[in-house]
């Protein structure tokens, strides 16, 4: 149960402030630096977000590997 807790605890800490947070210096790159359109940033860092994720869950699968 402590490890349960402290696992919320670090996702509700860290992980949901910390992901908008990043996804603003993403927007701010883009938009600033390179001169792209308002929300590319955003679109950029959702579709690498989303590649992440599907590379982690083919790589459990792969290995065969259960939670």
């Amino acid at each position: 149960m402590i490890i349960s807790g402290a696992l919320v605890l670090f996702i509700n800490d860290l992980v949901v402030p910390g992901l908008p947070t990043l996804a603003g210096y993403f927007e701010l790159f883009f938009v600033n630096t390179l001169g792209l359109f308002f929300g590319s940033g955003a679109i950029v860092f959702a579709l690498v977000l989303i590649s992440i994720l599907i590379y982690g869950i083919r790589i459990t699968q792969r290995r065969n590997i259960h939670f």
